[in-house]
């Protein structure tokens, strides 16, 4: 599956998980949580996702915004997905 995330809508934690929660297309009981986002994508594989704009992510998340991208690149090692982070 391909997912395109928009680090210009990461805007703060609020605005990053509502994000995050329509193009993964999320259940309600989603927890807006580092873990409950590696719950939900880890076990999957053949993940397509690209991360545009990371540098947003960072700018207006700081050091949560590196741990969050820090999940896509652990993804990554996950067999068979494929993850681009485009700074």
């Amino acid at each position: 599956m391909k997912y395109i995330l928009d680090g210009q809508k990461f805007t703060d934690k609020e605005a990053a998980y509502n994000h995050i929660k329509e193009v993964f297309d999320f259940p309600d009981y989603f927890g807006d949580n580092l873990d409950a986002l590696w719950d939900e994508l880890s076990f999957k594989e053949g993940l397509f996702i690209k991360v545009k704009n990371s540098r947003e992510i960072v700018k207006n998340l700081g050091d949560y915004g590196i741990k969050l991208l820090d999940i896509f690149g652990d993804l990554d090692k996950v067999e068979r997905n494929l993850i681009v982070i485009e700074w």
